[in-house]
Parts: C-alpha cells; structure tokens; sequence
C-alpha cells in the first residue's frame, strides 16, 4: 500500500529522532561492533533532507497563497470588465431606446445568458 505524503514525512521524522537518541545510536554500535554504522552521518543527511523538504513545502504554500490572490484579482477584474459592459449596454439602450433592433438584441442576448445559467436541482 503506498504511503501518504504525511505518513512519509512522519515516519521520516521519526527515523531522524531514533537516530538522534543517544541510547538508540549506543544500541546501534553494539549490535555489530565489527562494522561501522555512521549515525553522525546518517543524522546529518535526513537532516539536510528534512530541510529540503521544509524549503520545498513553503515554496508550495507560497504558490497557493499567489494563486488565491491571483485568483481573486482575476475575478475583480472581470467583474470589473462586466459592470463596464452592461453600463455599456444600458448606455446603448438608453440612447437608441427600447424598441431599437439594437436594443432588443442587447436585451435577447442578456436573456439567452441567464437561461444558460444552470438552475439548481429541485429537492
């Protein structure tokens, strides 16, 4: 079964913790006195991984937050660029008058976009 990203981040911190426990890195070194296990060494790179790994989370959380903000600058700007389209459209209308072909095509078209809008399922 694959790991989640937070069972991964927490079984690597973990790891790190037993490694740095004096009592665990003693145990280490006697299970195998002959061969030479480098816990300095292996604490030192999930060290630097860990720290990769934080630089790389706050670069993605900075990206969400710019996203979002992007995102809600792009709706105010079309919200913007809509409001001046139908003070547009009024203006048109109110200068050609309402029985215009030009205003009952601004009105038909306004009408068409609502009733694309989907409705709501009824309960």
């Amino acid at each position: 079964m694959a790991q989640t990203e937070a069972q991964k981040n927490a079984f690597s911190d973990w790891m790190l913790e037993l490694l740095k426990d004096a009592d665990n890195a003693a145990a280490i070194a006697a299970a195998n006195p002959t061969v030479t296990f480098d816990t300095p060494g292996t604490v030192a790179l999930l060290t630097a991984k860990d720290a990769a790994y934080q630089g790389k989370e706050g670069a993605i959380v900075a990206l969400e937050q710019s996203l979002r903000t992007a995102n809600a600058a792009a709706n105010d700007a079309m919200n913007d660029k809509y409001k001046a389209s139908s003070n547009a459209a009024d203006a048109v209308v109110g200068h050609v008058g309402k029985t215009h072909p030009l205003a009952i095509l601004i009105r038909d078209k306004r009408d068409s976009m609502d009733n694309e809008s989907p409705t709501p399922p009824t309960p």
